[in-house]
């Protein structure tokens, strides 16, 4: 069975953004290699503005 991600979209992150937590180093670098996938704007705007989001944070 493939995990499918699910609300991991720019919209939730900014919704969400009083939870957020900052990026460690070891962050960074991970977020970095997976700039060019299918999710490069969300990791731009994680990278630019020194935020992660758990999934737990998010209200279904």
């Amino acid at each position: 069975m493939d995990f499918q991600p699910y609300k991991m979209d720019l919209e939730t992150l900014k919704k969400y953004r009083d939870y957020a937590r900052d990026l460690t180093e070891n962050d960074r670098a991970r977020l970095r290699k997976l700039k060019g996938s299918e999710f490069a704007e969300v990791i731009g705007y994680m990278l630019e503005h020194n935020c992660k989001l758990e999934q737990e944070a998010v209200q279904f």
